[in-house]
């Protein structure tokens, strides 16, 4: 009687097909994953930006303009966004902005009156009068 032995493992057949299923997995979810960070660090600019607002308008109550020759209230901290101020009209009115540090995810801007505007958005220059976050519309 002749036994025979069964090899133990893997064939290369088999192998590269789990290679090319994990690389197909990987091409979809590479980019949702990417876009989902993105959108993370968007809502920390946003969230920033309002605090700071809110901020200076209290100082506004306070001394009746919102600095003299810079803003009177600090940039809150932000780790992915660079945050500025330019005082406009006598620092009777201000432009506050997150410039994204990564990737050149966007800039966003608001002013004394709250107009929300958007810059460089998903690779496309766009301006838009409110945040985006997803997508193309507000």
């Amino acid at each position: 009687m002749i036994t025979v032995k069964h090899a133990k493992g893997f064939t290369l057949i088999e192998l590269m097909v789990t290679v090319a299923i994990m690389a197909i997995l990987a091409s979809v979810a590479l980019p949702a994953y990417s876009d989902y960070t993105r959108r993370a660090r968007a809502s920390e600019a946003v969230g920033a930006l309002s605090m700071w607002r809110s901020q200076l308008e209290q100082s506004y109550l306070d001394n009746r303009n919102y600095g003299d020759g810079s803003c009177r209230v600090n940039a809150p901290a932000a780790k992915s966004f660079t945050l500025s101020c330019t005082l406009t009209n006598s620092g009777q009115g201000f432009t506050l902005s997150a410039a994204a540090l990564v990737n050149n995810e966007g800039t966003y801007n608001v002013n004394e009156s709250n107009e929300q505007t958007s810059t460089v958005f998903k690779g496309a220059s766009v301006s838009k009068s409110c945040w985006l976050i997803s997508g193309q519309e507000c």
